[in-house]
């Protein structure tokens, strides 16, 4: 295909200023930008880019209800074959694949009054096929994880609005 793409969950409404903002971020040189997120108590973690409707954020903010790619940010994600994290989580994984978390506000989409209800059945439950050594495995590999972030943000420089 080539081209940027719109990636809108089923459950959003349009805020007034939707075509705007898409207007604006396609102007832009951004290779991936959301719509919204979820987590609003992460809300100090998200700084703004400049003086520009644009923020960024290293922390996990929750959320893929929408957002814009390029094709370059989707051969950075998919470049992981293999995901161990939610969608949400995988794409904010900025030391993994080098790809910004921008997010833009105020958000030109919101979540539908149907959204509360999921149809995901046992969401955060791990499942029970997980065998022992896996199990066992889980707290290092989530240290190691953990250390490549912090070193990551050690030598992290926020995008920059041209």
């Amino acid at each position: 295909m080539g081209e940027p793409i719109l990636v809108l969950e089923d459950d959003v409404r349009f805020c007034e200023h939707f075509l705007d903002a898409i207007d604006e971020i396609c102007a832009s040189s951004l290779p991936f930008v959301r719509l919204y997120c979820m987590d609003k108590k992460r809300e100090r973690f998200v700084k703004r880019i400049g003086n520009t409707h644009y923020h960024w954020s290293l922390k996990n903010t929750n959320g893929t209800q929408g957002y814009y790619l390029t094709p370059r940010a989707a051969r950075a994600f998919l470049r992981f074959g293999v995901w161990d994290s939610p969608v949400d989580v995988q794409m904010e994984f900025v030391a993994r694949h080098k790809i910004d978390n921008i997010i833009y506000k105020p958000f030109p989409i919101a979540e539908s009054a149907d959204a509360a209800t999921t149809t995901i059945a046992s969401r955060f439950s791990a499942p029970a096929s997980v065998g022992f050594c896996l199990r066992l495995l889980r707290p290092f590999y989530r240290a190691a994880v953990q250390l490549k972030r912090a070193v990551f943000k050690l030598f992290y420089r926020p995008p920059e609005m041209k």
